[in-house]
């Protein structure tokens, strides 16, 4: 189940400790795509956190066209390509992004991207996104009903 849980044994998101420049490389990745847009600065650092690094070799494939999608990932070093079908779509540098629509659905890749050299990628799966926007949207909530708590109803 992909869906955020409360309470004892809930899945908490990971914080994965980053330098500053790893730190950037992401937010700048991720601050102009439509999923991250109205998000708040909170929200962009709790999502930053819970990126973690990975490694692809030269040639191998990061995401297969047809494969079950479960993250969303961001370019730190290297380079890859994009594939529909066999037809070569165009290349990936650092502080790109590709596979956002994984965040939001269990649906099959569109692409397959393949490292054209030895890659470092930055991480996020489908659970610590949403566990993340729960965790504020549930805050926003709160502060809200703790506003209206506050006001005061004349007969």
């Amino acid at each position: 189940d992909d869906g955020p849980a409360e309470g004892p044994g809930a899945y908490v998101p990971p914080v994965v400790p980053k330098n500053d420049a790893s730190r950037r490389l992401i937010y700048n990745a991720i601050r102009h795509n439509v999923l991250f847009k109205a998000c708040s600065t909170d929200e962009l650092r709790d999502l930053i956190d819970a990126f973690r690094a990975e490694h692809r070799g030269s040639k191998s494939v990061v995401i297969r066209e047809g494969d079950h999608g479960d993250g969303f990932y961001v370019l730190s070093v290297g380079s890859v390509s994009v594939y529909e079908s066999t037809e070569f779509k165009g290349t990936l540098h650092p502080g790109m992004g590709f596979g956002e629509i994984a965040l939001l659905y269990s649906c099959p890749r569109t692409a397959t991207v393949r490292a054209r050299e030895d890659c470092h990628l930055w991480f996020m799966d489908r659970r610590a996104f949403r566990a993340i926007m729960a965790r504020h949207k549930r805050k926003r909530l709160n502060m809200k009903l703790m506003l209206l708590e506050k006001v005061k109803i004349h007969d």
